[in-house]
C-alpha cells in the first residue's frame, strides 16, 4: 500500500514537472515570437496621387458647367495652382465666372482660390483688392461676404502698403452693421489687426468705443471677436 502511494506521488510530481516545463516553453516561444515581430516593422506604403497642372485642365470648362461640376473642377484647380500656371488667364476666368455663379458655395471656393493665388504671389494684392471690391459690394450671401473680408485680412501679411491697409480697415467698418454674426466677426478681426493704422486720436477713440459696444453684443462669437480686437 505504501509502495502504491509512493508511486502515485512520484507520478503526480512528474506530471507537475511536465506541466511547468510546458508552460515555461510556451512563455519562451511567445517572447521569441514577439521579438521577431518587433525586429520586422511593418512596411509603409506611400500612395502617390498625380495632380494635374492648370495647363492640363481646361479652365474654360467653367463657362458651360453646372454649379456642382464647377465646384468639383475648382477643387482640382485649387491643387493645380501649386504648380505652373498661366496666372492671368486663370485669374480673369475665375473673376468672370464669379459674376455668373449663383451658388454661394462655389463663389466661396472661387474667392478662396483667388486668395491662394495672391498668397502664392501669382497676383498682386492691390489688384485683387481693386477687382474684388465691386463684387463684394454686389454680394448678398453672408458666407461669401465673410470670405471676402477674410481674404482682405490676409493681404496685411502680403502687401505692406499702409494706404491699402487703410482702405481695407475702412471697408471692414462698414460691414459691422451687417446682421450676420459671420460677417461681423470677419469685420472685427480685420479692425483688430489694422487698428494701429488709425493714428488720429479722434477716430481711434471712436473705433475703441465701437469695439467696446460690440463686446456686449447678444451673439457670443461677436463678443469674443470684439474683445480680441481691443
Amino acid at each position: 500500500m505504501a509502495e502504491r502511494c509512493s508511486n502515485c506521488i512520484t507520478s503526480y510530481v512528474f506530471i507537475l514537472f511536465i506541466w511547468k516545463m510546458a508552460a515555461l516553453l510556451k512563455k519562451r516561444a511567445l517572447a521569441e515570437f514577439s521579438m521577431v515581430l518587433q525586429e520586422k516593422p511593418a512596411k509603409r506604403l506611400r500612395i502617390i496621387k498625380k495632380v494635374p497642372s492648370v495647363t492640363e485642365l481646361d479652365i474654360d470648362v467653367l463657362k458651360s458647367s453646372s454649379s456642382g461640376e464647377a465646384l468639383l473642377f475648382l477643387l482640382q484647380v485649387e491643387e493645380a495652382i501649386k504648380g505652373e500656371v498661366d496666372a492671368l488667364h486663370l485669374y480673369n476666368t475665375l473673376l468672370d465666372h464669379f459674376q455668373k455663379e449663383r451658388e454661394p458655395a462655389v463663389r466661396v471656393k472661387l474667392v478662396n482660390i483667388l486668395s491662394q493665388m495672391v498668397q502664392g504671389n501669382l497676383i498682386e494684392a492691390s489688384t485683387l483688392f481693386e477687382d474684388l471690391q465691386p463684387l463684394l459690394k454686389a454680394e448678398t450671401s453672408h458666407k461669401v461676404i465673410a470670405v471676402f473680408l477674410a481674404t482682405f485680412h490676409r493681404i496685411k501679411n502680403i502687401d505692406k502698403d499702409d494706404k491699402l491697409h487703410l482702405h481695407i480697415f475702412s471697408l471692414a467698418k462698414k460691414y459691422l452693421s451687417n446682421r450676420s454674426h459671420e460677417v461681423k466677426c470677419a469685420a472685427l478681426a480685420v479692425i483688430g489687426d489694422f487698428i494701429a493704422l488709425d493714428d488720429k486720436s479722434e477716430t481711434f477713440q471712436k473705433t475703441l468705443h465701437l469695439l467696446a459696444d460690440f463686446s456686449h453684443d447678444h451673439e457670443p462669437r461677436v463678443r469674443t471677436e470684439a474683445l480680441n480686437a481691443l
